[in-house]
């Protein structure tokens, strides 16, 4: 099978080249290839060009303080072209020479999005768009893919439009919802894990949040979980995330100890605290992936992700 991603120079879209590989024909549609998102023409020619079987969307602006720092002159846009009245956004309305070219959250993340997912639509392509938990408000016991999402911030909010878009253009399509993910060892982008391990070998003193709650997901499981749904010609929306829920500071802990370092280095402090001034983060995501498991496909706890990890 002949599978096109973007994203491939990411912490996720790095490791499934690596892993998909010998599996699947992998056309890499990043800008060192020529192919940028937010410019429809130049992504058509390459997808034409190489006619693929199955489209993975992994490309997306992540830095979540970085989008809310762009959400003013986006929405300033939004406004001026009269494609957001309100909190509904008229995709239709959407005028190129506001996107097209631009590193913005909305331009990457919804605009980019709108491009593939209508010219994969039109080539009757199907789409794997990778989303995110933090298209929830945090405020609930357990999420799973029935909740209605609620973005707390811009960087949820587009990849949500995000999810609209793929949704609306074809019902052959998967969303896919990763979370915290963890556990391979990037050359270009630090993962908390890795990070972490860096900060305990120099003897930091960290401050990790006590009061908060995520679902951490181990890479590998992330990446053969897209594998999965793509044989299996699935459609909908998967949460494909790990099997466990810990607060940054245990998750941190668990570090610690696995990798034979002071679990002492690390400080309690609040989730208001911590993000102070910066982007607001959903309080509790427990993303449930029953779903997932239901197909036959099982994920890592935290802990067993970071066993696979030292070779325990």
């Amino acid at each position: 099978m002949k599978i096109a991603v973007t994203g491939t120079t990411g912490l996720i879209g790095t490791r499934l080249v690596e892993l998909l590989n010998d599996i699947f024909e992998i056309t890499q549609l990043i800008l060192s290839n020529g192919v940028d998102i937010t410019d429809k023409d130049s992504f058509a020619e390459k997808l034409k060009t190489d006619l693929p079987d199955f489209i993975v969307h992994l490309a997306a602006k992540t830095d979540v303080d970085g989008c809310e720092t762009d959400k003013a002159e986006d929405m300033d846009k939004l406004k001026n072209e009269e494609s957001l009245v309100g909190d509904i956004l008229d995709f239709n309305r959407l005028n190129s020479n506001n996107w097209n070219g631009k590193a913005s959250a909305f331009a990457i993340n919804v605009f980019g999005t709108k491009n593939i997912a209508e010219i994969a639509a039109e080539m009757d392509i199907p789409l794997l768009y990778v989303s995110t938990d933090f298209v929830f408000f945090g405020d609930q016991e357990y999420y799973d893919e029935k909740i209605s999402p609620k973005p707390v911030n811009w960087y949820g909010m587009t990849k949500y439009w995000g999810e609209e878009i793929v949704r609306s253009k074809n019902n052959k399509n998967i969303i896919v919802r990763l979370s915290f993910p963890y556990g391979y060892k990037s050359q270009i982008k630090k993962d908390f894990v890795w990070m972490l391990v860096g900060l305990l070998e120099k003897g930091e003193k960290l401050s990790l949040v006590s009061d908060q709650i995520v679902t951490p997901t181990f890479i590998d499981d992330a990446v053969l979980g897209i594998k999965f749904l793509i044989e299996k010609k699935e459609s909908g929306i998967f949460h494909v995330t790990g099997d466990s829920f810990e607060s940054p500071y245990d998750a941190g802990v668990l570090v610690a100890k696995s990798f034979g370092y002071d679990s002492n280095n690390f400080n309690k402090i609040s989730n208001e605290e911590y993000y102070k001034d910066r982007a607001r983060r959903p309080f509790h995501v427990r993303m449930k992936n029953d779903k997932l498991a239901k197909l036959g496909f099982n994920t890592k706890t935290f802990q067993e992700g970071l066993r696979l990890i030292i070779g325990a």
